[in-house]
């Protein structure tokens, strides 16, 4: 997986700030209630490590 390429701007008031990371709480949770055993499944495949 790739990290994100992306910066925060450091001008947001803090109620901005504050509103973002709600917003990315709330997809996250949403996200997780839709996909959570595929995600699980996924994240468990991801750390496995490669076959040599």
């Amino acid at each position: 997986m790739t990290e994100p390429n992306f910066t925060v701007p450091a001008y947001w008031t803090p109620e901005e700030a504050l509103a973002v990371y709600e917003l990315l709480d709330d997809l996250r949770e949403k996200i997780w209630a839709i996909y959570n055993v595929r995600l699980q499944e996924e994240i468990r495949n991801q750390r496995q490590p490669e076959p040599r």
